[in-house]
């Protein structure tokens, strides 16, 4: 009986270590980065590091959730499911600007300076959009971003 004893309390040890890196690989992958892809764009004069949501939660959560980005990154929204797709701020805790791009990866518009303050709002394009990017508030402004502009360094055939 001894033997067995010394040799079952390590079992349970083990067993239980294993059990909570997996508890921690699990939660882990729900984070961002099991949701995301990370792209670098060029758009107008500016040079971009982004996170393509692969998700409908990483879609969903978009930035809400994050403290802040740094100045060269965003978030771009491929092939939206709505060519009237409604953005808004929930759980954002920084104002961004909404870059609407067409099909042919074309900025359609941008609305500036959109701050967490505004949720429940919604915004929309003025006409319809395939994609959307979110940057920190004032940087399309700084960077030239607007109507016209093209996005380069994503390929691919399009949204079908």
């Amino acid at each position: 009986m001894r033997v067995k004893s010394t040799l079952l309390k390590p079992a349970i040890i083990f067993i239980v270590l294993v059990w909570f890196a997996v508890a921690g690989a699990l939660k882990y992958s729900k984070t961002s980065s099991s949701h995301y892809e990370r792209a670098l764009i060029s758009i107008a004069n500016a040079s971009l590091s982004v996170d393509i949501p692969l998700t409908r939660a990483g879609f969903s959560r978009g930035l809400g959730g994050r403290d802040a980005l740094a100045e060269n990154e965003g978030m771009l929204f491929l092939c939206l499911p709505d060519p009237y797709q409604k953005f808004w701020m929930k759980e954002m805790s920084f104002p961004i600007d909404i870059v609407w791009i067409d099909e042919s990866f074309t900025v359609l518009g941008v609305t500036h300076r959109v701050s967490p303050e505004s949720f429940p709002d919604v915004f929309t394009p003025a006409r319809p959009a395939t994609h959307v990017l979110e940057v920190n508030a004032g940087v399309a402004e700084k960077y030239g971003i607007a109507t016209g502009a093209m996005v380069f360094g994503l390929g691919g055939d399009g949204c079908r």
